[in-house]
């Protein structure tokens, strides 16, 4: 499975993914990557996913800093 993210911004793009595979239950956190001011970014897993859930969007100066102001 693929994932394709676009951050269209001037600031680093932080979140947190969670997924469902077939015939389990609940979600399981999954790790993503930052994605930088005007950058795409793909996660890839190397298994079929029922659903992806995206959650705690973050925009920031940069990596791991203060939350940009808006």
């Amino acid at each position: 499975m693929l994932f394709t993210i676009e951050n269209r911004t001037e600031h680093w793009l932080t979140y947190e993914a969670g997924i469902r595979v077939p015939k389990r239950d609940g979600l399981y956190k999954t790790s993503v990557m930052p994605v930088g001011p005007h950058l795409s970014n793909f996660e890839s897993w190397p298994h079929p996913i029922d659903q992806l859930a995206l959650k705690n969007f973050s925009f920031t100066e940069k990596p791991g800093g203060k939350s940009a102001k808006q």
